[in-house]
């Protein structure tokens, strides 16, 4: 059986036969979002880290200690992009601390993007 990203679709769109992929237009918006570049740093979208990302980012907050629960939960920066407050963290295992910690990261991240240099190597 095929993944579902890699099985073609047949489906209509404006009256129009198209083959190929279905994605859906949020994600196919974000695939297209360009990088935000801010002054001399450089920086990405939130909602574009992979899971991987996430976790070297907990590793620059010095939150290492979460990387299971992160790859466990799959949080992505998506989900990191539609959290609403520092509960969200705590409902995986965070302690109230670090959850808030964190929190206030997210939201700086939401506002300004993400420091490539706090999760690239």
């Amino acid at each position: 059986r095929l993944d579902p990203r890699e099985q073609s679709r047949v489906f209509i769109k404006s009256n129009q036969l198209q083959l190929g992929p279905h994605i859906p237009q949020e994600e196919e918006e974000r695939m297209s979002d360009p990088p935000v570049v801010s002054g001399d740093e450089k920086n990405t979208t939130l909602g574009l880290l992979t899971v991987e990302d996430v976790e070297m980012l907990m590793d620059s907050l010095n939150l290492s200690m979460y990387r299971g629960s992160i790859r466990e939960n799959q949080i992505d920066g998506d989900t990191l992009d539609v959290c609403t407050g520092f509960e969200d963290f705590v409902s995986i295992g965070m302690l109230t601390a670090h959850s808030k910690k964190l929190w206030r990261k997210v939201e700086q991240y939401q506002k300004e993007g993400v420091p490539l240099a706090l999760y690239t190597r």
